[in-house]
């Protein structure tokens, strides 16, 4: 795994590594079952979290997307004026 705890999805296609498994309860049947975790980054977008469960037991899946950092309360806002009503098109 890189110094970086969030890396590209692109380098965790070949291997598993940088994918943490833990333990954890299925709420379905009582069982223990498996949750993966990735934490990782979309280009453009933010860091993430992807887990997905799974229990061998009874089958239940689940997966989930959730955000590792907080989005920005701020925007950009443009003001456009226009002066004329000729198109113009470069």
């Amino acid at each position: 795994m890189s110094d970086k705890p969030f890396t590209a999805l692109t380098d965790y296609c070949e291997t598993n590594e940088g994918i943490t498994e833990i333990e954890s309860l299925c709420l379905e049947c009582g069982q223990n079952g498996t949750t993966r975790m990735l934490l990782t980054e979309i280009p453009f977008f933010k860091q993430v979290v992807i887990m997905s469960f799974e229990c061998n037991h009874c089958g239940n899946q689940n997966n989930e997307l959730q955000p590792a950092q907080r989005i920005e309360e701020k925007g950009v806002r443009f003001v456009v004026k226009c002066n004329s009503n000729k198109v113009i098109i470069h």
